[in-house]
This record gives C-alpha cells, sequence and structure tokens, in this order.
C-alpha cells in the first residue's frame, strides 16, 4: 500500500515540474514573440521617423527681356555638340529628406538607405565595424534576435565602388525586411517595377535598375566570388544573363558589363539551400568612385 502511494507521489512530483516546464517554456516563446514582433514594428516605423518624402515644386522665374543685339557677321555654322546622354532620362526618382543626425545618434552603423516603391522595402541599411554578419540576428538597438537589419559585410566597401554589393535581409513571415522581394517571384510585378534607391548623405541618391530575379544558392557570394577579378565578375555577369532557371526573370534589355556596379539583394527562400537573388545596375554611376580590378598575368 505504501509503495502504491509513494509511487502516485513520484508521478505528481514528476508531474508538477513537467507542468512547470511547459509553462515557463511556454512564457518563454511569448517572451521571443513580442521581442521579435516589437523590434520588427520599431524597424518599420523608422521611415515614419527619419525620413519624409518630398514633392518638387515648380518655381515662377521671370523671363529676362533680352537686350537689343547688332546683326553679326554671318560666320561658319559649328558643327553640333552632343547632347551627354541622362542615365536616369525616364526615371522618376522620389525625393526624401533624410534626418542623417538623427539616425547616426539611434545607430553611428547606419550608412545608407533602401527604398523600393511597391515593395515593404524602406529601411536603413547599416554596417557593423568589425562583424561581417552581426545585424542577421542582431537589432538595430544591438538587442538579439529577429528581424535583424538591413546589412552589407565588410567586405563591401561603403562608398558603393565595388563591382558587386551584397546587401541582405530577412525573409519575415510578416511581410517585412526583404520579404516582399518576393514579389518579384511574378513575371508582371518584375517587368512594371524596375528600379531601387539608395540615399545616402554624401553621395546624393544612387538608381540603379533591376536586371534579375533569380533563385541561388546558400554560399556566401563574396566569398565564393573574387570580384577584384574582372575575368570573374565578367563570369558572374554571363551566368546571370545566361540562366535557364525556368522560375526566375532577365531583363534582356538592361545593358551589363564589368564597367558597372551592380548590387545582389540577397534573402531566403522556403529551401535552406538556395537563396533569392534580386541584382540590379547603377545607372549613375557618376556618383561613386570607380573600381580598378587587380591585375593579374
Amino acid at each position: 500500500m505504501k509503495k502504491k502511494k509513494s509511487n502516485k507521489n513520484i508521478y505528481l512530483v514528476l508531474f508538477i515540474l513537467f507542468l512547470s516546464a511547459a509553462i515557463g517554456y511556454g512564457g518563454f516563446l511569448l517572451y521571443k514573440s513580442k521581442q521579435k514582433a516589437d523590434a520588427d514594428e520599431y524597424m518599420t516605423s523608422l521611415a515614419d521617423s527619419y525620413t519624409e518624402s518630398v514633392t518638387p515644386t515648380a518655381t515662377d522665374t521671370p523671363t529676362p527681356t533680352p537686350e537689343p543685339t547688332a546683326t553679326p557677321e554671318p560666320t561658319e555654322t559649328p558643327e553640333p555638340t552632343p547632347e551627354p546622354v541622362d542615365p536616369l532620362a525616364g526615371v522618376d526618382v522620389p525625393e526624401k529628406a533624410i534626418d542623417w543626425e538623427g539616425l547616426e545618434a539611434e545607430n553611428p552603423d547606419i550608412y545608407a538607405w533602401i527604398y523600393i516603391p511597391n515593395t515593404n522595402v524602406d529601411y536603413p541599411i547599416l554596417q557593423h565595424p568589425t562583424e561581417q554578419s552581426y545585424y542577421l540576428d542582431h537589432n538595430i538597438d544591438h538587442s538579439e534576435g529577429y528581424p535583424g537589419c538591413i546589412y552589407t559585410h565588410l567586405r563591401n566597401n561603403k562608398d558603393w565602388s565595388d563591382p558587386n554589393t551584397i546587401i541582405y535581409g530577412h525573409n519575415m513571415r510578416s511581410g517585412t525586411m526583404f520579404a516582399s522581394l518576393h514579389y518579384y517571384e511574378d513575371g508582371e510585378f518584375f517587368n512594371n517595377n524596375r528600379y531601387v534607391y539608395i540615399y545616402t548623405p554624401d553621395q546624393g541618391t544612387l538608381v540603379y535598375e533591376i536586371f534579375a530575379a533569380r533563385t541561388g544558392g546558400d554560399e556566401d557570394i563574396l566569398g565564393a566570388y573574387d570580384f577584384t577579378n574582372e575575368e570573374t565578375f565578367k563570369s558572374y555577369i554571363y551566368t546571370i544573363l545566361n540562366s535557364r532557371d525556368m522560375s526566375g526573370h532577365i531583363r534582356n534589355d538592361v545593358t551589363v558589363d564589368t564597367t558597372d556596379h551592380i548590387i545582389t539583394l540577397s534573402t531566403c527562400t522556403g529551401d535552406s539551400s538556395t537563396r533569392l537573388l534580386v541584382e540590379a545596375v547603377l545607372l549613375n554611376d557618376e556618383h561613386v568612385p570607380e573600381y580598378s580590378f587587380v591585375k593579374t598575368n
């Protein structure tokens, strides 16, 4: 009789311990979920806090009355000088007033802002001074966990002069961060939404035209490809433009070569072995330094 009672006591203690552990773990999950939601909401609110869309306004300038001039002697008509081609002709560039001082006070690792119309991508870009992937699992306030930040590796310069700058962001279920890059898997969206805008405090607005949206491997691109070598960069571009990925999209009317600067926006897919890569070429490259490839024998 005592043995049965003893067994019951043991089972009761075990049950209480299991129940306590379950409640504790459930509470931990709720805490982490709320922490992630708060960080996600805060990242989304930054656009309202530190940026403002600017609508250019026309100003009426009176036309001066020309002074009468003497009729000049007839001379030979010089050959007309061709007008320089405007790389942004026909591109409607959204203007943003960005509080760079406020963002620096928020986190000095912020060095640019990325905006893609008709998506949820409207965030600061960060780069940690010592750790390559710090912002993969750290938020803007340095707390650990999701959603992390939009960021670049140390191996990329912050002046956008590299042949290929890789920009990372999580594919959040809430639709924030880089989740809406998956819109580009739809052919119609890909064709109708061509541009990525990157705002900088010193170089103005950099305008990139998207030329590819494709599924790539999960390798570290900057580790797998030596972009200091011109032939490697040329091969990389060729592989993209001649991709046979039936689920991807390539824009054949956009010219890309080794004199260009491109960005690769990288986020997760549902498969841990692949990444969604959206790639775009800089149009107004007069704003960034020229890149000098390492000479090879």
